[in-house]
């Protein structure tokens, strides 16, 4: 009885380190195919410019140090650090960000910032994160990770944030704190 219980137990593992490996090596061939993917741009650059606009008019100019152009995903992916103006639709500057990298969607005219993202508006207002998305039709920017916030009366943290790209309109999900300033509390 209990040889029969450990042989079990014995082809159970058996079968499970099969299946674990099998698994892995999935993964292993898609993170693969997906690295050849990337290696092949349609065209690629150095410290070159992108321009966005929304309804004809500029929305962004997105500085890169290494530009990746893929047509048939209509993605750019951006390397070697990333600066993306925002401008109002008076064509008025109102923010900017910097990150490690991002990716651009050349058909919605949306970006990814990624890596060490800072977003600072030009009313003061400074953010950090690790990810942070702009929405180019709506003009928002929002994360789901964690954040911080500054302003000359503000230090705020938080899980979760969305905004305007002139940091006046924004909501934590999660916020923890101090501020100076007077606020009303919802209940």
């Amino acid at each position: 009885m209990k040889g029969q219980f450990y042989n079990r137990m014995s082809n159970l593992l058996l079968m499970g380190s099969a299946v674990f490996f099998l698994l892995s090596a999935c993964s292993q061939l898609d993170e693969k195919e997906l690295e050849k993917s990337w290696e092949s741009p349609d065209q690629e650059s150095w410290n070159a410019v992108l321009t966005m606009s929304r309804h004809d008019k500029l929305s962004a100019r997105v500085y890169a140090g290494r530009m990746k152009q893929f047509n048939e995903t209509g993605e750019v992916y951006i390397g070697d650090s990333m600066r993306v103006d925002f401008y109002n639709d008076e064509g008025r500057h109102t923010s900017f960000l910097k990150s490690d990298s991002g990716i651009v969607n050349e058909k919605k005219q949306n970006l990814i910032a990624i890596g060490n993202v800072e977003f600072r508006s030009d009313t003061g207002y400074v953010m950090y994160t690790n990810t942070l998305f702009w929405l180019n039709d709506s003009n928002l920017v929002y994360t789901d990770g964690d954040i911080e916030l500054f302003s000359e009366k503000d230090t705020l943290y938080g899980t979760g944030f969305r905004s305007d790209v002139r940091l006046e309109n924004w909501t934590i999900d999660k916020p923890r704190g101090s501020t100076r300033r007077e606020y009303d509390v919802e209940d």
